[in-house]
């Protein structure tokens, strides 16, 4: 029995001192594209977003360029913008023709317990009154965001995540965030026009979504986690916890 008292307390110091080792309980944080001024390879900032007159500026490295989980949505201008097959739309000439069409993702998987966090971005070229707000979401969360910096206007924005988008986050693991770019004319009866029949159509005159040309320079994700720990931790303090109270049965009086 004393050798089962030694190996219980073993199990459980071992436990206490691997918990720490196995994952660090803390702040984190997630860089989605680079800090390099939109591309440019500065650190910036250097003045106002210089994306237009067109055509398409695209400064992406290729890893973004093929990335799908965000940062194909940076460096790139209009980082979400697409007239639909057969509009004429011109990628050479036309810098609303953007490579990620008209919805785009950026995703961040994260393991453990998230208690709080905000996304940080940094865009150019918003101007919402004039050429209407996409739809975005956060975990399912829709937020606004509508801005109005002006023409060739940059700014750094936060977003902080609110209760229901953490409690989503802990059930899926993920950190995601939305951005629906689309829009078109619509008659009066709320048929959405063709691009041919809006072109022709007097009728066609009533415009929903974002025509918004519009830059993404990164997406950061700043947030504390808790981890969860790992199975072999849990197995010891299991096994260190059994053995003590086997123990105490043991020495109970009969």
């Amino acid at each position: 029995m004393r050798t089962v008292r030694k190996m219980a307390r073993l199990l459980v110091l071992a436990a206490i001192l691997l918990a720490p080792r196995a994952a660090e309980a803390g702040p984190i944080s997630v860089l989605v594209g680079d800090k390099d001024w939109f591309g440019s390879g500065l650190s910036g900032p250097l003045g106002p977003w210089p994306g237009w007159p067109g055509p398409v500026v695209d400064n992406r490295s290729a890893a973004e360029a093929a990335s799908t989980t965000g940062a194909h949505l940076t460096d790139v201008y209009s980082a979400l913008y697409y007239y639909g097959t057969g509009s004429g739309c011109d990628a050479l000439t036309d810098p609303g023709c953007s490579p990620n069409g008209d919805i785009g993702t950026m995703s961040i998987p994260f393991a453990g317990v998230l208690n709080s966090g905000a996304i940080s971005i940094l865009m150019g070229d918003f101007e919402c009154s004039l050429y209407g707000a996409m739809t975005v979401d956060i975990n399912g969360e829709f937020i606004d965001f509508c801005f109005d910096d002006g023409f060739q206007g940059v700014a750094l924005r936060q977003f902080a995540l609110t209760s229901q988008m953490i409690a989503v986050a802990n059930q899926t693991g993920l950190i995601q965030m939305t951005f629906d770019h689309r829009g078109g004319y619509m008659d009066s009866f709320g048929v959405v026009c063709s691009p041919a029949r809006a072109s022709s159509d007097p009728d066609c005159n009533t415009w929903f979504g974002s025509f918004d040309y519009l830059a993404f320079d990164y997406f950061e994700l700043n947030a504390d986690i808790d981890p969860v720990p790992e199975p072999s931790t849990l197995v010891l303090i299991g096994l260190g916890l059994a053995g003590l109270a086997a123990r105490r049965r043991w020495r109970q009086p009969r």
